[in-house]
Order: structure tokens, then C-alpha cells, then sequence
């Protein structure tokens, strides 16, 4: 459900409650930039020192390559031909949009893809390699994201996270949580739904 629908919910239902980030983009990018935590402009700018610069225009197969190698097994992998036919979807109709990090090498180092609905963008999927991570490079990405679209009645969603070192992350751009639900009914026969 999203963060407006908080069902009634029967005794054969189970309700998982959920958490994620969301961040007002009217204000001037120097209005936002103010609200970031102190770890978050110190991460901006080690990787601008590390000169890292931010592109548009990421083939959908060089994300899809890269986050599968990077998220090491962290996302099945009937996820990927999804996550593609959606990127293609979108990018094709204008709502998609794939940001890189290059680092000073021009190496693709971190990328994020976005999606934009009535006036939402989510931040969908993204993925860091290891020199990404050290180089800080997705906090100048997202940075980037947030200074190209301010100041329009845009609300970013960053789809989660109940993981407190991503909520860390997303906290950090002053982003606060809202509340939204999962709804489970477990109808398979008995002893075996107890296994699952």
C-alpha cells in the first residue's frame, strides 16, 4: 500500500509495516542544501576533490551489468530482466532517467535510476562499486538530483529503508520517514506454511 492506505486488516492477514524517505524539492537547491547532515556535505565534497563528475545518459546495460556484479547476490536475479523492461519502458516515455558517477578516470563508479509519476520521482534502483564507495561518489549523485530539480512541486520518494545505514543515507539529504504497509495472507495447507 502506499503511505496514504493504512488497511483494516482480518485476522487471516498478517500487516508488515514499512518505512520509507521522502524529501520536498520546492525549495531553492540552496534552501535544501542546508537541511543536509554534516557526514553528507563532507561525502559531497570529498568526491568532488576526487573530482567526480555526474552524467546523464547511462546505457540500461551498463547498469543492469554493474549493479548485478555489485550487489553480490543481495537481489535475485529475476529482479534484473524486471528492473530492464522498466528502465526501457520509462526512459522511452520520458518518466525514466539513469544518472552516473565517472570518477576522475572516467571509470563508471555509481549510477541511479529514477522514475517520475504525476509528481513523485523514486529513486528506484542504484548501485556503487568499490570505488564509489570510497570516492562518496553516490551522495554528490543524488546531490546533483536534488539541485537539478529543486525548486519544483516535486516530492522525492527514495523507496525505503527499514536498513538503518540506508536510512542513515537517506536522513542525511534531510529526508523524513513515512509510514506505509505490506499486507501477507499465507494460504498454503498445513505443516507446510509454518516452513514458510
Amino acid at each position: 500500500f502506499n503511505i496514504f492506505n493504512k488497511p483494516g486488516i482480518p485476522d487471516n492477514f498478517i500487516l508488515k509495516e514499512n518505512v520509507t524517505y521522502q524529501l520536498d524539492l520546492i525549495l531553492p537547491s540552496y534552501e535544501l542544501y542546508l537541511n543536509f547532515s554534516p557526514n553528507t556535505k563532507r561525502s559531497i565534497k570529498k568526491a568532488q576533490k576526487k573530482k567526480v563528475s555526474i552524467i546523464q545518459g547511462v546505457s540500461i546495460s551498463d547498469f543492469i551489468a554493474l549493479k548485478e556484479k555489485h550487489a553480490k547476490g543481495a537481489v535475485p536475479d529475476w529482479h534484473y530482466p524486471q528492473l530492464q523492461q522498466i528502465m526501457t519502458h520509462t526512459l522511452k516515455n520520458g518518466n525514466g532517467m539513469i544518472l552516473g558517477a565517472y570518477t576522475a578516470e572516467n571509470n563508471l563508479c555509481a549510477a541511479a535510476f529514477f522514475v517520475r509519476s504525476h509528481n513523485t520521482a523514486f529513486y528506484l534502483s542504484a548501485f556503487s562499486t568499490e570505488e564509489g564507495l570510497e570516492t562518496r561518489a553516490m551522495f554528490l549523485l543524488v546531490s546533483h538530483f536534488l539541485k537539478r530539480n529543486s525548486g519544483h512541486a516535486l516530492t522525492l520518494d527514495f523507496e525505503g529503508s527499514n536498513i538503518e545505514g540506508v536510512a542513515r543515507f537517506y536522513r542525511g539529504f534531510g529526508a523524513t520517514p513515512s509510514t506505509y504497509y505490506e499486507v501477507h495472507r499465507n494460504t498454503l495447507p498445513y505443516p507446510i506454511k509454518w516452513l514458510k
